[in-house]
């Protein structure tokens, strides 16, 4: 409950925080401390929406915070795990720890950016020619629908239009029968 009743409390001081409305609810008009007593804190938690505000009306309680047990027991040993640490190093283990970056000689670094330029070059190229042969396809079937429309029409006759029609298309085989 301790957790959750955290939790809580950051979740609504930063959506306090964020809310459309910050002309009616103003966050600077909110008493942090009766919001924390709302929420059952039994001390402010460490945010940076909190940096820089007096909490008035709150009162930590006098509760070693190390010694609140959960109530499943896998997640019990898992904070003594944690605690224990803690205790050995003086930091708190954290869930995600930052990817520790290799240190990588110059010459191959500078290889890997020449790398991605060349490969996004070829993405760009690859988008270039897909648009320039749509476009290409796009004429063949304006073209192609000109020629219906005059055949239909009556303009040209049939074998024109079979012999404008297959050398439009580039030798598919491709007759409108009537």
């Amino acid at each position: 409950m301790f957790d959750k009743g955290n939790r809580a409390f950051v979740s609504f001081i930063q959506a306090y925080r964020k809310h459309d409305c910050n002309l009616i609810f103003r966050i600077k008009d909110l008493n942090y401390g009766s919001v924390a007593k709302g929420f059952g804190l039994l001390r402010m938690p460490r945010m940076p929406e909190l940096k820089n505000v007096k909490v008035v009306d709150f009162k930590p309680a006098e509760v070693d915070i190390a010694k609140i047990p959960y109530k499943d027991k896998q997640r019990e040993q898992d904070r003594q795990k944690k605690l224990k640490i803690h205790q050995e190093t003086g930091q708190w283990p954290s869930k995600h720890k930052a990817p520790v970056k290799k240190n990588i000689s110059w010459s191959i670094a500078k290889e890997q950016r020449t790398d991605k330029k060349l490969n996004r070059k070829e993405r760009q190229l690859k988008k270039k020619r897909k648009k320039c042969m749509e476009e290409r396809d796009l004429e063949e079937l304006n073209e192609d629908i000109r020629l219906i429309k005059k055949l239909k029409k009556g303009k040209i006759t049939k074998s024109d239009f079979n012999d404008e029609f297959v050398g439009s298309d580039s030798g598919d085989d491709n007759t409108v029968q009537k």
